[in-house]
């Protein structure tokens, strides 16, 4: 089976992705900051005959992630997927938009992508054939008003990813 890891799964896209994993027979880490959203993709995953196992996760937190792979670590030993789908928007006209927005948003986004990334390095190279699957937005090259963080978050996660492609290859 493949072990799959998806952030930000207790909604939206990164709930339907855990839940596509299921039933192509990963065992599937929920990982969320709604623990209780988390429990509930998880739940619904093993009610269709899933293996799955909720997290409750923060993304900026990098005590909280490093803690999370070891966790992985110590229960499979590998990863053989990670989804980085954990993010948040804010809308806001530029001209008004405070530091704080930016930064809760940039926190998330891209530095929830790195931190990711970086922390399961071990885990993933252990699989010898992983995948890591960024989410972006084609919001990172079509923009609309008051999205500006929001996009230029897509746009780094975009070049990330295609950084990360080039560095991690080597490792399978």
């Amino acid at each position: 089976y493949k072990l799959a890891l998806v952030t930000g799964a207790g909604a939206g896209i990164g709930c339907a992705v855990a839940e596509t994993f299921g039933p192509e027979g990963a065992h599937v880490v929920v990982a969320d900051r709604d623990g209780e959203a988390a429990r509930e993709t998880a739940d619904a995953i093993i009610k269709n005959n899933g293996a799955a196992q909720a997290e409750t996760i923060d993304v900026t937190d990098t005590v909280e992630v490093k803690a999370l792979m070891q966790r992985i670590a110590n229960k499979f030993g590998r990863l053989d997927v990670l989804v980085n789908n954990a993010g948040v928007g804010e809308r806001s006209d530029f001209r008004h938009l405070d530091d704080a927005a930016w930064v809760k948003v940039w926190k998330t986004n891209v530095d929830g992508t790195v931190r990711c990334a970086r922390e399961a390095f071990a885990l993933l190279k252990a699989s010898g054939k992983a995948s890591i699957i960024n989410l972006s937005s084609v919001m990172a090259t079509k923009h609309t008003r008051q999205m500006s963080v929001y996009s230029a978050t897509k746009g780094a996660v975009s070049a990330l990813s295609r950084s990360l492609a080039v560095e991690y290859a080597p490792y399978g």
